[in-house]
């Protein structure tokens, strides 16, 4: 019998999107913010806590990476969504028709995998 190894989640990706346009030159300013429109047209802003990342676009769309868990995920948006409410980019998000989408797949070393598998003539796993 073939032993399966521990599968841990590491990151869960959450995109939001907000419906509204993003003022993204509004929202660089502040301290954790990247923007460089000449090389990349979204604005990446990193959270300390929880240690999560975010790529803002201009069309509303918010795509979370970095989280270990759904409670972490929602943490960490509320916590942005409150940082762009103090720049005046929206009056209330919670008035915000927001669609979250989280997924959780488990990022999966396919190496381990096949090593623990004793199956390492295996170059993929699908």
């Amino acid at each position: 019998m073939t032993k399966i190894p521990k599968i841990n989640i590491m990151n869960i990706i959450g995109t939001i999107d907000l419906g509204i346009k993003l003022d993204l030159n509004k929202i660089k300013t502040h301290k954790d913010a990247e923007y460089n429109p000449n090389k990349f047209p979204g604005l990446v802003y990193r959270l300390k806590n929880p240690k999560t990342s975010y790529l803002l676009l201009e069309n509303g769309k918010i795509i979370c990476t970095g989280a270990k868990s759904e409670e972490e995920l929602n943490l960490g948006i509320e916590s942005l969504l409150d940082i762009l409410e103090e720049k005046d980019i929206f009056e209330d998000y919670e008035s915000i028709d927001m669609d979250l989408d989280c997924q959780m797949k488990p990022m999966v070393h396919q190496y381990m995998i096949c090593e623990e598998m004793g199956i390492m003539d295996i170059i993929y796993i699908y």
